[in-house]
């Protein structure tokens, strides 16, 4: 009987640490992006800000043309 369940067991993940695995990546991800969220915001204002300026630059290049 015993060795009918080791031929039985075979290597894998069952279900629930699958479950587990998923649920722990979800919570470091969902932590990383809560930090890193001002960052992006922060890098988003600078890129409009450059884009505004490098507007009012090809204006005034189009002036002095």
């Amino acid at each position: 009987m015993k060795r009918l369940y080791k031929l039985q067991s075979t290597k894998g993940f069952t279900l629930v640490e699958m479950c587990l695995v998923i649920a722990i990546i979800s919570i470091m991800a969902f932590l990383v992006f809560k930090e890193v969220g001002p960052y992006l915001e922060r890098a988003n204002n600078a890129t409009s800000a450059m884009s505004e300026y490098y507007d009012e630059i090809d204006e005034l290049v189009g002036r002095i043309e």
